[in-house]
């Protein structure tokens, strides 16, 4: 089932649709069906050497010692414990 990001052509609401079978999308907050479909942004999660390092503590266990995301290092916030969305 795809997910699909719409905005409301009558109130300007941008949301997110789940298509279910023959499911028709409308507005949450106006019940409009006048949509415009918009580009969706997906992301993907990959390991990299570096991060797995950070991540098993090899590469230093004080904030920043891996070069984390504040110095430009540990891409995407790998590093253990340093705030990262794993």
């Amino acid at each position: 089932m795809p997910i699909y990001e719409y905005s409301c052509k009558e109130c300007g609401k941008k949301f997110e649709f789940l298509h279910r079978s023959d499911a028709k999308a409308v507005c949450p907050k106006c019940g409009s069906a006048k949509l415009q479909k918009e580009f969706s942004v997906f992301s993907a999660q990959a390991k990299s050497a570096q991060s797995s390092m950070c991540e098993s503590g090899e590469c230093g266990s004080e904030p920043g010692s891996c070069g984390g995301p504040e110095a430009g290092g540990c891409p995407g916030g790998g590093c253990g414990g340093m705030g990262g969305d794993f």
